[in-house]
């Protein structure tokens, strides 16, 4: 089974419990299934030379329900227009509920468990679409089981190998990389031991340690370095950052991340502003991560204002720079979502149309999100009215003094 098939709403940094914290209450009681939804943008293009071509976006939608107290899926939709494929792991086994639908202008099939004895994932039909759809012909019903409704059509498989290899495409770029809200303290010598992946950045001292010293001509080394750089100068952060090894050059040896601040000597990370630490793990794993989906939590943790404005343009620009994965970004900074605003506005490198604001807020039922567009002049369209008035009665209160 997938992993993606059994989602884990507990997995660090995350602790977002069980079922029933996760699902809605209201005044009828508690709902009996939540969903999460994301959607990618078309394929445009494929090498296998269909005549066709999508102009809908490609929406993914996981319903849950509780098992044992945790959510489970139920069914994965995957759309686009009238374009649909369901897989419902949640369905009865008696054979009576579809456990696969697949509906498009000219199709419409129906299979249920006895149909699909080893139903597939909805990973595996993505995946292997292909040998799907030439099961799914009506020359090839006899070995599929018992199909209900009308048989494919061609036209409608052919979008349908788009839409679902649009989903396979994003699926194949990994898990997302999560951040955690505080990241790792800085210690003044480092041990050369692992670079595996870690919310809180321990890794990342070692992946600069391993480019640094063991592979100085990598191809990462020169756009990693030049992207912290560039942050760092905007930033009033640092100048420089290197590896320094101690008693040697020798891989397994202890190592300190030593930062310049100008033409003067270098100094250990400890003894810099603690800001520097705590965002040199979102730097190094936003430019080396460009294919996967980014979830930061407070990155603009510990930065002065000018730190945090210069965090929004670096963040904007990785993704404007045609990154095949998004950018989740959880802050409370003004200075950062301002200075993203203002890039929307400047044509820096990203357009209003790439970002959306969550705004969180607090009504009777708990918590309540509203979207916020960015238009093209950097302004917020369809803010709550009470947005940002903390701010107003702040500097309402500051002119009356």
């Amino acid at each position: 089974m997938s992993q993606l098939e059994v989602l884990d709403f507990n997995e660090e940094p995350f602790r977002l419990g069980a079922f029933d914290d996760l699902a809605t209450t209201t005044e009828a009681g508690k709902s009996p299934t939540f969903a999460v939804g994301y959607r990618y943008p078309p394929r445009t293009a494929d090498n296998r030379g269909l005549a066709v071509a999508l102009n809908d976006d490609v929406e993914v939608r996981i319903v849950f329900w509780g098992k044992d107290t945790q959510p489970a899926v139920k069914e994965w939709v995957v759309r686009s227009g009238s374009y649909e494929v369901a897989h419902r792991p949640g369905a009865s086994g008696d054979g009576k509920e579809p456990v696969l639908t697949i509906n498009a202008p000219l199709t419409n099939l129906s299979f249920t468990a006895r149909d699909l004895p080893m139903a597939p994932s909805i990973m595996a039909i993505c995946r292997n679409w292909h040998y799907f759809r030439m099961r799914m012909t009506h020359e090839a019903a006899n070995l599929f089981g018992k199909q209900e409704g009308k048989p494919a059509a061609k036209e409608d498989l052919d979008v349908l190998d788009l839409v679902l290899s649009s989903v396979d495409l994003a699926l194949r770029l990994g898990r997302p990389y999560a951040s955690a809200p505080i990241r790792t303290k800085p210690t003044r010598t480092y041990d050369p031991l692992t670079d595996k992946p870690s919310p809180e950045g321990d890794h990342v001292p070692m992946m600069l340690a391993k480019l640094m010293v063991s592979a100085p001509n990598a191809p990462q080394r020169k756009s990693l370095f030049e992207g912290l750089l560039a942050f760092g100068a905007a930033a009033g952060l640092f100048k420089s950052i290197d590896v320094k090894r101690m008693g040697g050059n020798e891989a397994n040896l202890p190592f300190q991340i030593r930062v310049g601040m100008g033409d003067g000597p270098q100094f250990n990370l400890v003894d810099v502003g603690y800001g520097v630490s705590q965002v040199l793990p979102i730097l190094v794993d936003a430019i080396i991560n460009k294919k996967r989906m980014l979830l930061l939590q407070q990155p603009e943790v510990h930065l002065h204002p000018k730190a945090q404005a210069e965090l929004g343009s670096f963040l904007a620009r990785l993704a404007g720079d045609h990154r095949a994965a998004p950018i989740l970004i959880e802050t409370h900074s003004d200075y950062l979502l301002d200075r993203i605003r203002m890039d929307v506005r400047d044509k820096k490198g990203i357009a209003g149309k790439d970002v959306i604001v969550l705004y969180f807020g607090r009504d009777s039922n708990g918590t309540s999100i509203t979207p916020i567009r960015i238009d093209d002049n950097g302004n917020l369209v369809d803010a709550p009215s009470g947005y940002r008035d903390f701010f107003l009665d702040e500097e309402r209160r500051f002119l009356q003094g």
